[in-house]
């Protein structure tokens, strides 16, 4: 089941994100006894929201807060470990300004803010690491 959400909240905050909830089960396992049981590498849930707010004292500023938030995985067909449930925060901002009549957007990004280190996922009995935190700088250009 997926429900997502968006729309403006307020003038200048904005709402994007959603939940979804899996229930990923075992059929035809090459073992009968995992028949049934929660596929490998897929969380039971998934939880996404992002607000941007629009700075009124600032034109063309927008910050941006992000929460991703990923439920257990399980590691093995047998379902005897998992992956724990994990949370990563994101801040960001936006400043879009014209030069020269063209728009001109700059971003800066921290993902993972507070450095939360954790398993994303589970691949083939391989573990995933979550990326660390990390800054990022672009620059776009309207033609």
């Amino acid at each position: 089941m997926e429900l997502t959400f968006n729309g403006e909240i307020i003038r200048g905050l904005r709402f994007n994100g959603g939940l979804t909830l899996i229930d990923a089960k075992q059929v035809r396992a090459a073992s009968e006894d995992n028949n049934g049981k929660t596929a490998i590498g897929v969380p039971n849930y998934t939880i996404n929201g992002n607000l941007e707010y629009d700075v009124p004292f600032v034109k063309g500023l927008t910050l941006v807060g992000r929460v991703i938030s990923t439920g257990k995985q399980q590691f093995n067909n047998a379902n005897s470990a998992h992956l724990p449930a994990w949370s990563r925060f994101d801040l960001g901002a936006r400043y879009t300004f014209l030069v020269r009549g063209k728009a001109l957007t700059t971003r800066f990004e921290v993902d993972n803010v507070g450095n939360q280190r954790y398993w994303a996922s589970v691949y083939q009995s391989n573990l995933i690491m979550g990326d660390p935190e990390t800054f990022k700088f672009s620059i776009t250009a309207d033609l």
